[in-house]
């Protein structure tokens, strides 16, 4: 504490009370003597030790420390209250401005409750509109944003809306076009605007004991019955209107209700649809009307597939490659089939037919007719090229190269006969001419022509002939090996494999024609019997009496007899066990 001591000559400051103790009072101006506060009583005292009075210095210094105490805890009780006295000055400010904020809210509130009660009384007695009722409510939203978000007026309003909306949408047709739809579009644009919560843009459809938000239970209160009606009423080969429909409105709908009609409302007519469907007698193909569903359903019109595969199947039992009513049905599934279910129901229903295509096709140089060829051919945009040409080197090429090998031993026109050649490589298309076993089949083609112009044949008796096919032969190798089909460094135009032209014949007679000619041929080659037992069948298969076991053929296997069962086996297993 600063303490100014005044008591001598010359002003002095001073630290504290306790400095006082231990300074001397000056003397009087006649030389008097001074004294002390603590020890002495000035000079002259100290000369007299009888008026020395230490226990009137010790209350005295006592005193003065009690007074310092008391007045440093009286400023501290000071700044104490000075600082308690500011904390309530601003806490009754904000309570001041915390009464204004709820006298202005209960103000809002009792506008709001006014506006309500209006348009309840209006709405009982029957004579609230539409344009008011948007009018109040934009208002409302507007002018009391904050409260219409926090005590949710926006249910309130469903209230009143949704039998508004509903008695305005009684005369509505959905399906009858856009202009019939306009004003209820513009209806519900403008109490979306009002109504809906960006916190609800992407729920799923609510749960029994969960409240509904009030955009969501206009639509479904309102839209959704007029629409279900509709969709019951719609004919379902007709897509274009209700796809038309629901692209128009998808802007205004919950994702959740787009989706409960796509699929409880759309896919299940669909459905019934498809049952009802019959690809023999219907004219309109099936997927006119159904894949512009494949967009806004995807994945869930996986659900009709397997109906309409069974359905085609059946239509397809009695159907001849010829019929390319066929290919046009087929080919628009081809991307919406998953790869290996397209790929099971041809092997079922189509490859099967062009095999027996492939085998029935008549081989004639002079007058050739490529009806059944151009069919199987015509497959191609759906069967892979590998698997098309897998079965020509089974069903056709064999016969393709006797009959190749008998018209040469009649002693074609050369002319004639590179043109039938040439006329029979062009029809091939190019995807499976690469394959190497229907390169293979040409090479042993060229093989023949050239051996039978230079080997002594038929042809090497007429003019240019050797040097006509000899040249063609040479530069369709080349192509051929060229491609890569051949093998390497093997010069095949000058290796002939048939010394003459009669072995040539001989040796295409005996290429098996099919599995069974192949099973009787190794039969043959043992000398085994293998003959058919006459009115017996398996599943429609014939059966065979091999040795001394009973067999059937089915698609290239072997179904052998054991006791009562029928079981798959080799070739060479059933000619060991013969």
């Amino acid at each position: 504490i600063k303490v100014i001591d005044m008591t001598g000559k010359e002003e002095r400051i001073l630290t504290g009370y306790q400095s006082i103790s231990g300074q001397r009072r000056p003397d009087e101006e006649g030389g008097g003597a001074g004294f002390s506060t603590k020890h002495t009583l000035g000079t002259a005292a100290q000369a007299n030790k009888n008026f020395e009075l230490p226990e009137l210095v010790h209350n005295l210094n006592l005193l003065v420390d009690m007074c310092e105490q008391d007045i440093i805890q009286n400023d501290r009780k000071l700044a104490h209250h000075k600082d308690r006295v500011t904390v309530l000055e601003t806490e009754g400010q904000k309570l001041s401005e915390l009464v204004e904020k709820e006298k202005e809210q209960i103000e809002s509130l009792e506008q709001i409750i006014a506006v309500i009660d209006r348009l309840e009384k209006k709405f009982v007695d029957g004579s609230l509109d539409m344009d008011l009722a948007l009018k109040a409510f934009r208002k409302l939203k507007e002018e009391f944003g904050r409260e219409f978000q926090e005590f949710e007026l926006q249910y309130v309003a469903s209230t009143i809306v949704v039998p508004l909306v509903k008695s305005s949408m009684m005369k509505w047709v959905p399906l009858a076009g856009k202009n019939e739809s306009i004003p209820h579009l513009t209806t519900f644009t403008q109490w979306k605007d009002i109504l809906d919560d960006e916190r609800y843009n992407f729920i799923k459809q609510p749960g029994m004991d969960e409240p509904m938000p009030a955009y969501h239970n206009l639509v479904w209160e309102a839209w959704v019955p007029i629409v279900r009606l509709a969709v019951q009423r719609w004919q379902s080969r007709q897509p274009d209107p209700l796809i038309g429909f629901l692209e128009l409105w998808r802007p205004l709908l919950p994702n959740w209700i787009l989706q409960h009609v796509l699929e409880q409302l759309v896919l299940v007519r669909l459905q019934a649809e498809v049952e009802m469907w019959n690809p023999v007698q219907d004219t309109t193909p099936i997927h006119t009307w159904l894949h512009p569903w494949l967009p806004p359903l995807g994945n869930r019109l996986n659900i009709v597939y397997p109906p309409i595969r069974q359905k085609l199947a059946k239509a397809l039992s009695n159907w001849h490659p010829t019929d390319r009513s066929a290919k046009m049905i087929l080919l628009p599934w081809k991307d919406v089939f998953t790869p290996g279910s397209m790929h099971a129901f041809l092997l079922q229903n189509i490859i099967p037919k062009l095999e027996a295509a492939l085998l029935h096709i008549q081989i004639n140089p002079v007058n050739q007719d490529l009806s059944l060829w151009n069919a199987v051919v015509d497959w191609i945009d759906l069967i892979s090229p590998i698997t098309l040409a897998d079965h020509m080197c089974k069903n056709f090429f064999p016969r393709w190269l006797q009959i190749l090998a008998s018209w040469l031993n009649s002693n074609p026109n050369y002319t004639e006969l590179i043109g039938w050649y040439q006329g029979w490589k062009g029809v091939i298309p190019p995807q499976i001419l690469k394959h190497q076993g229907v390169a293979e089949q040409f090479r042993q083609a060229l093989k023949i022509m050239n051996h039978s112009v230079s080997g002594g044949g038929p042809l090497a008796v007429q003019p240019g002939a050797v040097e006509n096919v000899g040249y063609m032969t040479n530069n369709e190798l080349k192509s051929l090996n060229g491609g890569g089909m051949a093998p390497a460094g093997q010069d095949v135009g000058n290796r002939n494999k048939f010394e003459s032209i009669s072995e040539a014949v001989k040796v295409s007679s005996q290429i098996p024609q099919g599995f069974k000619d192949l099973v009787a041929k190794r039969c043959e080659e043992r000398g085994i019997v293998f003959r058919p037992v006459p009115g017996r069948l398996r599943e429609g298969k014939q059966i065979y009496v091999c040795g001394r076991q009973h067999c059937y053929l089915d698609r290239n296997v072997i179904f052998l007899q054991d006791d009562q069962m029928w079981v798959p086996t080799s070739l060479n297993s059933l000619l060991d066990n013969a």
